[in-house]
Order: structure tokens, then sequence, then C-alpha cells
């Protein structure tokens, strides 16, 4: 069915301040495919979109966008779609997000694409989402995911100057 949200998501544990990282490739586009982090509990009764969040997503036209997802209908864009050259268009992407406090930085392919700011949500959930929106067969897939909790201020400094 399509214009509906599929989730896949760590069920145990809620993180605040960490490095996200998954190798994903998608297969004929339709709709956004997002690391979703700092996600709440809640799923919507009709897309079955989760929420509340934040979601890294890059869309069907190979562009990404940042989203404070606070419930079904209602978001807010914390960073608009934007073209990167550092995106391969139909073959996998290193997608890289480091949280600290109420600052995140986005890297796509190991290059710095955004860097956002939002005290909305301060601890939830990672996992994946994405949305179909239309009747198009559509794949999202992972290769691998890595995520790393932060500690102390020093590890979040650290991980910004190896990037």
């Amino acid at each position: 069915k399509y214009l509906r949200w599929a989730s896949l998501y760590r069920t145990t544990g809620t993180f605040s301040d960490f490095i996200y990282s998954a190798r994903v490739k998608r297969i004929n586009p339709n709709g956004s495919s997002c690391l979703a982090f700092r996600m709440g509990a809640q799923l919507g009764s009709f897309y079955n979109d989760w929420y509340p969040g934040y979601l890294f997503c890059l869309g069907e036209d190979w562009q990404y966008t940042v989203i404070r997802y606070d419930s079904p209908g209602a978001y807010t864009t914390l960073y608009k779609f934007s073209p990167s050259t550092s995106i391969v268009v139909d073959d996998w992407n290193e997608l890289t997000l480091v949280a600290r406090a109420d600052t995140f930085i986005f890297y796509i392919n190991h290059v710095k694409v955004a860097s956002v700011k939002d005290d909305t949500y301060n601890c939830g959930s990672v996992g994946f989402t994405m949305f179909n929106d239309s009747s198009l067969f559509t794949t999202f897939m992972v290769d691998w995911v890595k995520l790393s909790a932060l500690l102390k201020e020093t590890d979040f400094e650290m991980s910004l100057r190896s990037r």
C-alpha cells in the first residue's frame, strides 16, 4: 500500500548524545528514506508514521533534509531539501549524524552537509523510516549501522575533529 510509512527501530534503550551512522541504498526511490533519532513511541493510525522525533532523510530526487516530526501532519523543516555532490545516486551512501544536546551535525559519505540546533526532544529511540508516496515499488536497504554513545564533552569535540 502506498502513502504509508514503514519503520524499523531498536525497541530497548533511549539515547540522547551519540554518533549514529548507517550505510544505506535505495532502489526505485519514491518518497523519503530516513535515519530516525530521538524518536518517541507513538505510531499514527492512518499512515503508520512514527513520532515524535527527528528525521535525516534522502528524498526521491536525491536531495537531503532534516525534519522535526511532532505528530501526524505536524512537522517542522529544520534543514530544507538540498542537493549534495557527496550523494551517490542509485548506490550505497553512508549517512552519519552527531547529536549532542541541542546540536545536530549531518554527514553524507564523510562530507559535512548540515548543522542544526533544536532542543525540542532530548532523548529517544533510533531507527529507520521511509515513506512511499506512490504505487511504485521502492526498496530501502541497510548494509550496516553503528551507534556510539557520547559520554563526555571531549567525545563530542574529538568526533568533530576526526570528520
